[in-house]
């Protein structure tokens, strides 16, 4: 499922032998089945989306306000894939920033295929009403240490190259990626596709 734009909506560690490293206000925690993110001044929690967080990802997904209904749509399709042929065999891994019951964002990434440690960020959006939380921030952070943890080396974001991706690049550049390549006209006319990579 390549070159799907990927955009934050709203822009737009770990535990081991019970220690924990701390980066900043975010401490991250893993352990062989589940990754969780706690911070200090949100209540929040980031870890593996469950059948119950189903309608709020795909909520999400449509009121952002940016996305197609064909992308939309391959949300949905996405999701049911990761339900009922778990994230192994599909090949989709899901997860949530969680304020209690309240899924704040998702984001989805997945193994490319015929590569070695290279993996896609196929999706990240936050609810437009938890701007300025840093829940991209900590989705993102959260898919890199997970990628990392299953012995990625690579991780790649694409998006589109119009001027209302420009936050959603900018988010990228400033979380450490590089525009390593640009496909002109790659979605229609006028409409660039930008691959931005992160080396883990």
């Amino acid at each position: 499922m390549q070159g799907w734009r990927i955009l934050l909506a709203h822009v737009n560690g770990k535990w081991e032998n019970n220690a924990a490293i701390d980066f900043g206000k975010t401490i991250y925690s893993s352990n062989d089945t589940t990754s969780h993110i706690w911070t200090r001044r949100m209540k929040t929690m980031i870890n593996t989306a469950t059948e119950a967080d189903g309608s709020q990802v795909q909520d999400i997904a449509a009121r952002a306000g940016v996305f197609s209904q064909e992308e939309v749509d391959c949300v949905g399709e996405l999701w049911q894939e990761y339900l009922t042929l778990g994230p192994e065999q599909c090949g989709y891994n899901f997860i949530v920033d969680r304020e209690g019951d309240q899924v704040l964002g998702f984001a989805c990434y997945g193994p490319r295929d015929l590569t070695d440690g290279v993996y896609d960020l196929y999706w990240i959006a936050v609810d437009p009403n938890a701007r300025r939380k840093r829940v991209g921030h900590r989705l993102l952070t959260a898919s890199e240490e997970a990628v990392r943890k299953s012995g990625g080396r690579l991780l790649i974001a694409e998006t589109s190259g119009t001027p209302h991706y420009e936050s959603t690049r900018k988010f990228y550049v400033g979380m450490g990626y590089a525009n390593e390549a640009t496909i002109k006209d790659f979605y229609v006319m006028g409409d660039d596709l930008k691959i931005y990579t992160k080396r883990l």
